[in-house]
């Protein structure tokens, strides 16, 4: 017998039962190319009405995905880091390559995509061992992925 692949819907996403792996594999190419999603954030740049309609994408994204069970806007302890003013800020990442193991980057829009879209590509310092983000590559598209930034960009 065959074995099969059954795929499960737990909150906004698909989950594999038994590690057997759903939809499109790792190496695929993400719904939401870097590309795009800086070219949509820099023409709604432009636009104060598409601007404002994509952060009110964010915000909607942000509670469909429930991103809110893991990452809070102020300081109270969470599983995921603190997203409070974190656009445009030094961000400490986990690097056991650099000196001391920590690598300090800024939060500018492509440090965000990455983030987003690439979550294990990069772990908070703090968070290394917390940090379980799924891989959102193959679930958002430009328009989700850009409101996230815009909406993140205003908090």
């Amino acid at each position: 017998m065959k074995p099969t692949r059954r795929c499960i819907r737990l909150a906004p996403l698909w989950v594999a039962a038994a590690g057997s792996g759903c939809g499109p594999p790792a190496d695929a190419p993400p719904r939401a190319p870097e590309a795009l999603v800086l070219a949509r954030l820099e023409a709604a740049d432009r636009d104060p009405e598409s601007l404002a309609a994509l952060i009110v994408r964010g915000r909607e994204t942000f509670a469909e995905m429930e991103c809110g069970t893991c990452h809070r806007f102020d300081d109270r302890p969470a599983t995921g880091p603190s997203l409070a003013g974190v656009a445009g800020q030094p961000v400490r990442l986990a690097d056991p390559a650099a000196a001391g193991g920590v690598r300090e980057v800024t939060a500018d829009r492509a440090y965000l995509w990455e983030s987003i879209v690439h979550s294990q590509a990069a772990h908070v310092k703090g968070f290394e061992e917390t940090t379980r983000m799924s891989r959102y590559a193959h679930v958002l598209g430009v328009e989700d992925v850009a409101g996230l930034i815009a909406w993140l960009e205003t908090r």
